[in-house]
């Protein structure tokens, strides 16, 4: 094998490893960025698709971020538009999206 094959098929193999350790990152950071939240938010949309019911909330205080979870269906018929819930989730701040795993109308 010539010396310029050497060099272009160690680079081939670095490229590939690099490309490997890039996906192996990005998929840990994507993975880590979902965190357990709790507490009151306001529920500023309902929508269902195929993939099932989403429920969009409001975080009250500071941040106002916005977030589409996805819920059960006996969840999504227990709220409506406008209320004040507490909602226990886990939530990504990187793609804005998460789980209800329970939610409650503040009284």
């Amino acid at each position: 094998m010539s010396h310029k094959k050497k060099v272009a098929l160690i680079l081939a193999i670095l490229c590939m490893i690099f490309l490997a350790a890039n996906s192996v990152i990005r998929t840990w950071t994507f993975q880590q960025s979902f965190y357990p939240m709790d507490g009151e938010v306001t529920v500023i949309d309902k929508f269902e698709t195929e993939d099932g019911f989403f429920l969009t909330i409001k975080e009250d205080g500071a941040s106002q971020a916005e977030f589409d979870l996805s819920c059960t269906q006996e969840q999504y018929n227990a709220v409506e538009v406008g209320d004040l819930v507490n909602c226990e989730r886990y939530e990504s701040i990187l793609t804005h999206t998460g789980i209800i795993h329970n939610i409650e109308p503040v009284s």
